[in-house]
Protein backbone atom coordinates (compact mmCIF):
# COMPACT_ATOMS: atom_id res chain seq x y z
CA UNK A 1 0.00 0.00 0.00
CA UNK A 2 1.48 3.49 -0.89
CA UNK A 3 1.80 6.21 1.70
CA UNK A 4 1.10 9.10 1.54
CA UNK A 5 3.59 10.56 1.56
CA UNK A 6 4.91 9.01 -1.63
CA UNK A 7 4.23 10.29 -5.14
CA UNK A 8 1.54 7.95 -6.97
CA UNK A 9 3.03 6.11 -9.62
CA UNK A 10 2.33 7.08 -12.71
CA UNK A 11 -0.53 5.25 -15.23
CA UNK A 12 0.27 4.50 -18.61
CA UNK A 13 2.79 2.33 -21.42
CA UNK A 14 5.65 1.92 -22.03
CA UNK A 15 6.48 2.75 -26.16
CA UNK A 16 7.59 -0.44 -28.06
CA UNK A 17 10.06 1.77 -30.07
CA UNK A 18 11.58 4.44 -27.86
CA UNK A 19 10.55 3.26 -23.70
CA UNK A 20 8.95 6.26 -23.41
CA UNK A 21 6.21 5.82 -20.50
CA UNK A 22 3.12 7.15 -22.60
CA UNK A 23 1.34 8.72 -19.62
CA UNK A 24 -2.49 7.13 -20.28
CA UNK A 25 -5.28 6.09 -17.14
CA UNK A 26 -7.72 3.22 -18.20
CA UNK A 27 -10.41 5.25 -18.47
CA UNK A 28 -8.54 6.92 -21.39
CA UNK A 29 -7.03 4.07 -23.03
CA UNK A 30 -10.86 2.79 -23.25
CA UNK A 31 -12.03 5.52 -24.60
CA UNK A 32 -9.54 6.62 -27.36
CA UNK A 33 -8.30 4.88 -30.56
CA UNK A 34 -4.86 6.00 -31.07
CA UNK A 35 -2.08 6.23 -28.74
CA UNK A 36 0.62 8.62 -29.51
CA UNK A 37 4.03 8.48 -28.26
CA UNK A 38 5.29 11.96 -27.39
CA UNK A 39 8.61 10.73 -26.93
CA UNK A 40 9.53 9.08 -30.21
CA UNK A 41 6.17 9.81 -32.67
CA UNK A 42 4.94 6.87 -32.29
CA UNK A 43 1.02 6.21 -33.49
CA UNK A 44 -0.58 2.92 -32.01
CA UNK A 45 -4.06 2.15 -32.97
CA UNK A 46 -6.05 -0.14 -30.82
CA UNK A 47 -7.88 -3.13 -32.81
CA UNK A 48 -10.76 -3.05 -30.70
CA UNK A 49 -12.37 -5.89 -32.04
CA UNK A 50 -9.08 -7.99 -31.87
CA UNK A 51 -9.03 -6.23 -28.36
CA UNK A 52 -12.68 -7.09 -27.36
CA UNK A 53 -11.71 -9.58 -24.07
CA UNK A 54 -8.89 -7.16 -22.86
CA UNK A 55 -11.38 -4.21 -23.04
CA UNK A 56 -13.80 -6.10 -21.40
CA UNK A 57 -11.56 -6.70 -18.50
CA UNK A 58 -10.62 -3.55 -18.76
CA UNK A 59 -13.72 -2.10 -18.55
CA UNK A 60 -14.39 -4.08 -15.36
CA UNK A 61 -11.33 -3.20 -13.16
CA UNK A 62 -12.11 0.89 -14.00
CA UNK A 63 -16.02 0.08 -12.94
CA UNK A 64 -14.38 -1.82 -10.09
CA UNK A 65 -12.02 0.93 -9.15
CA UNK A 66 -14.68 3.52 -9.28
CA UNK A 67 -16.64 1.89 -6.82
CA UNK A 68 -13.99 0.94 -4.50
CA UNK A 69 -12.95 4.82 -4.47
CA UNK A 70 -16.64 5.73 -4.24
CA UNK A 71 -16.66 3.67 -0.60
CA UNK A 72 -13.46 4.86 0.55
CA UNK A 73 -14.59 8.47 0.07
CA UNK A 74 -17.65 7.51 1.95
CA UNK A 75 -16.06 6.14 4.67
CA UNK A 76 -13.59 7.76 5.36
CA UNK A 77 -14.98 11.41 5.98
Amino acid sequence: MTQQNEPAKKQGLVCPECKFLIELSITKLLSIEDVFCPGCGLVLTIDRAASRDSMEALNNLNVAIENFNMVKNKYSK
